[in-house]
């Protein structure tokens, strides 16, 4: 009897673990499985979509005080005048060539999209277009947590900027509000990628949680901190999506397989990847 319980402690700790371990998603999400802070709870999506609910901590505690978050997130649906200023021609990523098309939806810092240029063009020599700023509709957002949904920042975007499956250039949004899926699957996520079956050509990405989320070594939050996790993550979906690099398991590589916290995140290297894509 006392082999026969020791068994059944062995299955029921294997059972736990495997049901605690974060899988990968083939819809291209990528998010954190929590541990530096609650994941939000999931909160109804939209009519006619029905949307998982967790038993899951509040997140409201902890970004109370952080901008694009409660009464403070309206401001962040409009766009930046500064960096719309100064901002490529659309017509540029329409083009049969395919490019790399940077979009802020929403008002994204000027900075930040700064470094993202400035990572693509010292460490791979490639030109970042970026295009004026989409701003997002009110209608977006889930009020009781501050989100809106990847899907519905993409549409606008898409609309705006007639993007389809079959567009050459990679388009990449960035926004500073953070994003769950439509579904509310996941309380949560960095972002999702989208298009079909060898063009992959639209990613949405949010830096919400990279602005406000420390490290888990106990790092402060800085400016430099916030900028390499933005470069990182936007080379990571130009490697994935307009390169079309296969992803890969070492975590010194942009295209790293198992990015789904911040401890992946800021573990992972800004290396790109070193061997050739698939050809056509």
């Amino acid at each position: 009897m006392s082999r026969l319980r020791s068994l059944l402690l062995l299955l029921f700790i294997f059972a736990l673990v495997a049901a605690c371990s974060p899988q990968p998603s083939a819809s291209g999400v990528e998010r954190s499985t929590g541990g530096a802070l609650p994941d939000t709870s999931a909160t109804p999506a939209p009519a006619n979509t029905r949307a998982a609910s967790k038993s899951v901590p509040s997140a409201a505690g902890f970004f109370r005080d952080a901008d694009c978050y409660g009464e403070r997130l309206a401001r962040c649906l409009g766009v930046n005048r500064e960096l719309d200023a100064r901002s490529a021609d659309p017509f540029t990523c329409q083009r049969d060539q395919p490019r790399i098309c940077l979009v802020p939806a929403g008002n994204v810092r000027t900075d930040v999209v700064e470094a993202i240029v400035r990572f693509h063009r010292e460490t791979k020599g490639l030109e970042v277009f970026v295009l004026p700023s989409v701003e997002l509709p009110a209608s977006l957002v889930f009020a009781k947590t501050s989100q809106v949904s990847a899907e519905g920042v993409r549409d606008a975007v898409d609309a705006q900027y007639r993007v389809t499956n079959s567009t050459p250039s990679t388009y990449i949004v960035i926004t500073p509000i953070d994003v769950r899926p439509l579904s509310g699957e996941f309380a949560w996520m960095f972002g999702a990628r989208y298009g079909v079956k060898g063009n992959h050509n639209r990613g949405v990405f949010s830096y919400f949680r990279m602005l406000n989320v420390p490290p888990y070594d106990g790092s402060p939050l800085t400016d430099e901190l916030l900028h390499t996790r933005v470069a990182k993550y936007a080379a990571r979906y130009t490697a994935l999506l307009h390169f079309a690099y296969p992803m890969g398991d070492d975590i010194a590589y942009l295209n790293y397989r198992d990015m789904y916290g911040f401890s992946d995140l800021d573990s992972m290297g800004d290396l790109w990847p070193i061997e050739a894509p698939p050809g056509p």
